[in-house]
């Protein structure tokens, strides 16, 4: 809703509060949806066993990522931001992301655990 009334009145202090806040809520939900993702393969794929390894990598990456998400230093509704912690909250999500792309290529029997 916060884009439609930028793009309608243009930006002020409420709005790019909303858009902050809008953008921190949704990296930490999709750092939950890999957590549920990481679920739903085990469900599907019952057969198979999360290497503990993986597990730990996947919930250690996703809970640090939170984390750095809660950080006020990220600026989230300011136009400047924090680089620094952008690039490293990204690179976390993507060790997490990794983690399950492991998963599935293992239930693919791409690679034998």
């Amino acid at each position: 809703m916060p884009r439609i009334i930028r793009a309608v009145h243009g930006i002020n202090d409420k709005i790019k509060r909303q858009l902050g806040i809008g953008l921190q809520v949704s990296s930490i939900t999709m750092t939950v949806f890999y957590i549920i993702l990481m679920y739903i393969w085990k469900f599907t794929f019952p057969e198979f066993e999360i290497p503990v390894i993986i597990k730990a990598i996947i919930w250690i990456s996703a809970v640090v990522r939170i984390v750095i998400c809660m950080f006020p230093q990220n600026n989230w509704c300011t136009d400047e931001g924090n680089m620094k912690l952008s690039i490293i909250r990204n690179a976390v999500f993507a060790v997490t992301g990794i983690g399950v792309i492991i998963l599935y290529l293992i239930s693919g029997n791409w690679i034998q655990v």
